[in-house]
């Protein structure tokens, strides 16, 4: 299935009005914070706050691709549900905080204009196939990378690499797509839940990849072990798209 990308220009008046909300929230923090230094005692407070900040776990995960397709659930080889949309996140699970961060699973919701939409959990297996029709996509034992699995405990400073794939059938491929083709439409919010429950989420803003994709060219990830190339140009000899569309990232 192809990968169509549009741009959609919203209102004006809309754009201001989020503006606007955007400064008096940020405004407000800065009074609060503004208040507890002041309450905690100038810069020994500042330095207090810092150091009860610091003094937990803090989820980070620097996303360096991400793949989104029409995704289909298979057990055993066979087809176990309707088509979904996928999104297979690449990238880095960090601890930035002061104490270690043991992670039990991780939950992916998608921002579109004010609604956050849940992705379900799903485990990369071994013998799942990634194709496109304009594209080579190559995964070094893509199922040995999935973050899902991942069993140990990151100290402070710590971080890990890997996959996560996420299916959901409340929004469809074009949604998804035209979502993440428009600069500010989508934003990611990825949490890492603790053995304890304890969750701690990240927020990531995706970037426009259109523009990125139809220059033809090979991307390359040793680390993650992925390489996504052109396999086929359009008439101007540029990549025209397909199943899997690869959205660099902002974070």
């Amino acid at each position: 299935m192809s990968v169509i990308r549009k741009s959609r220009n919203k209102p004006r008046s809309k754009n201001k009005r989020q503006s606007t909300a955007k400064t008096v929230n940020r405004k407000n923090c800065i009074t609060i914070l503004t208040l507890l230094i002041l309450f905690f005692g100038g810069i020994p407070g500042f330095l207090k706050l810092r150091e009860i900040y610091m003094s937990r776990p803090i989820f980070t995960f620097r996303l360096v691709d991400l793949a989104y397709a029409e995704g289909v659930p298979v057990r055993g080889g066979i087809p176990c549900a309707l088509p979904s949309a996928m999104l297979l996140l690449v990238g880095t699970a960090s601890n930035d905080g002061g104490r270690p961060l043991t992670p039990e699973r991780f939950d992916l919701e998608l921002g579109v204009r004010g609604k956050w939409i849940s992705f379900n959990r799903n485990l990369i297996e071994k013998d799942d196939v990634y194709q496109s029709p304009d594209q080579n996509v190559e995964m070094n034992d893509p199922w040995d990378k999935d973050l899902q699995k991942f069993a140990g405990t990151l100290k402070p400073g710590e971080s890990t690499r890997g996959l996560l794939r996420f299916l959901s059938d409340k929004i469809n491929l074009d949604e998804l797509t035209s979502a993440l083709a428009t600069r500010g439409t989508a934003k990611l919010r990825l949490t890492c839940v603790n053995a304890s429950g304890k969750r701690y989420a990240h927020v990531m803003s995706p970037i426009p990849s259109a523009d990125y994709i139809r220059r033809g060219d090979s991307i390359v990830y040793p680390h993650h072990g992925i390489k996504v190339s052109p396999k086929k140009a359009g008439p101007t000899g540029t990549n025209i798209g397909g199943t899997l569309g690869v959205c660099p990232s902002n974070h």
